[in-house]
């Protein structure tokens, strides 16, 4: 259970605001979908080349903004890449295979929820599931999920039914409690990702 524990509320909700920057990634596809590709790629590299330095010099780089992320990394991840890196490999990889809604809801609500899921569940939680998660968290992850799948299916960023929509939503929530903590940034929009591409094409 090493590789589960999780940081000091104080810290986790550092980092989370560091991870919702991740909501950006889909921002920019909608409004800029020509060089997303190009974007989403510089962003991977650029985050893999910072992670690699700070697992080679066991430090982080002396850059503005960067730096302050020292203390919202995790235990398991002093040795490892970080969930961001890991992240940002998978968004490119959807990006690549995927089309424009999907990829965008899966990248939402990789950022979106996982952070409410994180925080509510750190904060509120009392029933413990997998890897210190918790139904609370996986409540709220639902429950936040399915309001970003409404608001992107009313603003019409997305064009599946709405039952369909409920559904991904509830497969993700179960990935994202059964998935240990780090490797969820890939396994939630890589889940949400491949359930809207089975429904559009049922």
């Amino acid at each position: 259970m090493n590789n589960t524990i999780i940081l000091s509320y104080q810290n986790e909700v550092k980092r989370k605001k560091f991870h919702l920057m991740s909501s950006f990634l889909p921002i920019y596809y909608y409004f800029l979908p020509e060089s997303i590709i190009f974007f989403s790629l510089f962003l991977f590299i650029s985050v893999l080349l910072i992670d690699i330095y700070r697992i080679k010099f066991n430090k982080i780089p002396n850059i503005p903004f960067v730096k302050n992320i020292k203390n919202t990394i995790r235990p398991y991840e002093e040795n490892n890449f970080m969930s961001a890196t890991l992240l940002c490999f998978t968004a490119f990889i959807i990006i690549i295979f995927f089309e424009m809604q999907i990829a965008i809801t899966s990248l939402f609500i990789a950022s979106i929820s996982d952070t409410c899921a994180a925080l509510y569940g750190q904060k509120y939680g009392k029933i413990k599931l997998f890897y210190k998660k918790t139904l609370e968290g996986s409540y709220a992850f639902f429950i936040s999920s399915i309001s970003l799948m409404y608001m992107l299916l009313t603003f019409k960023i997305v064009n599946i039914d709405l039952i369909y929509l409920f559904i991904a939503c509830l497969i993700a929530t179960i990935v994202e409690s059964l998935t240990p903590t780090k490797l969820d940034n890939m396994s939630v929009p890589i889940c949400v990702s491949l359930s809207m591409f089975l429904f559009i094409n049922l």
